[in-house]
This record gives structure tokens, sequence and C-alpha cells, in this order.
């Protein structure tokens, strides 16, 4: 296994969390928080496929009024 890659742990009765495994379990929770961010990014069917126009810029326009919308949503 490569070093950087970690896999999840659980605590049980006779064996505690050590505190790098908590912190990985924190990494995680923040990883599931952006994996569903992304998921919703993705229901934007503009965003799911490349984009074929000719203007670049307004991938980028468009990108960022679905993030906001996100990220609006989200707050309320």
């Amino acid at each position: 296994m490569p070093s950087k890659q970690f896999s999840p742990v659980k605590s049980s009765k006779n064996h505690q969390l050590v505190e790098e495994e908590k912190a990985y379990k924190e990494l995680a929770c923040r990883r599931v928080v952006i994996e569903h961010i992304n998921t919703k990014i993705k229901t934007f069917k503009g965003m799911s496929y490349p984009y074929r126009g000719h203007y670049r810029n307004r991938r980028s326009l468009r990108m960022t009024l679905i993030c906001g919308l996100i990220n609006y949503d989200r707050l309320v």
C-alpha cells in the first residue's frame, strides 16, 4: 500500500482510537461533505458534460453561478 493511503478504523470496547486515527476520522468527515457538494454540482447537466461552446469565460461564469446557488442553498 502506498504510504499516503489510509484505511478507516473503528473503535471498540477493547481498542480505543489513537490520535492519528482520530485525525483521519475528521478528514473523512470533511471528505464526505466535499463529495456531496461535487454531486450537487454534477446534477446540473451543463456541468456533467464537456463544454462545447465558443466562449471559454462563459463556462467559468456558469460554474460560478451554480456554485453560488449551492452555497446559498447550504446557508438557508
